[in-house]
C-alpha cells in the first residue's frame, strides 16, 4: 500500500512538472519576435498602453507582451527612422489605424541646420547613424507595400522626409492604399505622385512642402474633401469640397 502511494505521489509530481514545462513552452511560443528592436518598443508601448486602459490593468511591462496583445496596437508614431533597420514588424499590427513615420534628427536639421542638429542629436543619443541609403529606402518602400496589404484597418498615414531622413523615391506602395482616408506626404522630392490617385477613399490629402507642380487627375478622388498644398509648386494652398 505504501509503495502504491509512493508511486502515485511520484507520478503526480512528474505530471505537475510536465504541465509546468508545457505551459512555459506555450507561453514562450506566444511571445512576439521583432525584427527591429526599436520598432518593437514602439509597438509594445502602444499595445500595452491601450490594453491597460481597456482592461483597467496596471504595471504591464514589455516582458508581458504576447501575440494576442497585437490587437491593441492601433496608433504608431515612429520618430527615429535613421535608427530603424526594417519596417516589416508593422505587418504584425493587423488592427493598426494610424501610422506616422518621421525622424527627430531630420526635424532638427530643418530647424537649425545640419551642424547644430548633429550636436543636439549627439548630446541626447550619442553617435549619429547614417541617413538611410537609397537601397534602404527601396527596402522601406517595399515594406510599406506589405504594411498596406496586411493592415486593412489603416486609415491614416503620414510620412515626413525631414532632413532627407526618409527620402522616398517611389510611391508605388500606395497602389494598396485603397483603405486610406487620410494621407500626408511632406518634404518629398520630384517623384511620381500619381499613385496617390489609387487611394480612392481619401477624404483628406496633404502634400505640403513636396516638390510637386501639378495634380493631374486629382478629380478622380471623388471622396476628397480637403487638399493641402502649402509650399508646393501649386499656388492654391487649400481646397475644400
Amino acid at each position: 500500500m505504501k509503495k502504491a502511494v509512493k508511486w502515485i505521489t511520484v507520478i503526480a509530481i512528474l505530471s505537475a512538472a510536465v504541465l509546468l514545462v508545457a505551459l512555459k513552452l506555450i507561453d514562450e511560443s506566444n511571445k512576439v519576435a521583432f525584427a527591429d528592436e526599436m520598432l518593437g518598443i514602439y509597438i509594445m508601448a502602444d499595445g500595452l498602453s491601450n490594453k491597460s486602459k481597456e482592461e483597467n490593468l496596471k504595471g504591464l511591462e514589455y516582458k508581458d507582451f504576447r501575440k494576442d496583445d497585437l490587437k491593441y496596437v492601433t496608433s504608431l508614431r515612429i520618430a527615429n527612422t535613421i535608427r530603424t533597420e526594417t519596417l516589416v514588424d508593422l505587418e504584425k499590427c493587423w488592427n493598426l489605424e494610424f501610422l506616422e513615420i518621421k525622424d527627430g534628427y531630420g526635424k532638427l536639421v530643418l530647424w537649425y541646420g545640419e551642424d547644430r542638429a548633429v550636436q543636439e542629436y549627439k548630446a541626447v543619443y550619442g553617435e549619429l547613424p547614417s541617413v538611410p541609403s537609397a537601397e534602404k529606402i527601396r527596402q522601406f518602400e517595399t515594406e510599406l507595400e506589405g504594411v498596406l496589404q496586411e493592415c486593412k484597418q489603416l486609415e491614416s498615414l503620414f510620412i515626413y522626409n525631414w532632413g532627407d531622413t526618409f527620402n522616398l523615391d517611389s510611391l508605388q506602395f500606395l497602389h494598396y492604399g485603397e483603405n486610406l482616408q487620410t494621407l500626408g506626404l511632406h518634404y518629398l522630392g520630384e517623384i511620381d505622385y500619381s499613385p496617390v490617385l489609387e487611394c480612392t477613399n481619401l477624404e483628406d490629402l496633404s502634400l505640403s512642402d513636396c516638390a510637386i507642380s501639378e495634380l493631374g487627375q486629382i478629380s478622380r478622388l471623388e471622396n476628397l474633401r480637403v487638399l493641402w498644398l502649402d509650399y508646393t509648386g501649386i499656388k492654391c494652398s487649400c481646397v475644400v469640397k
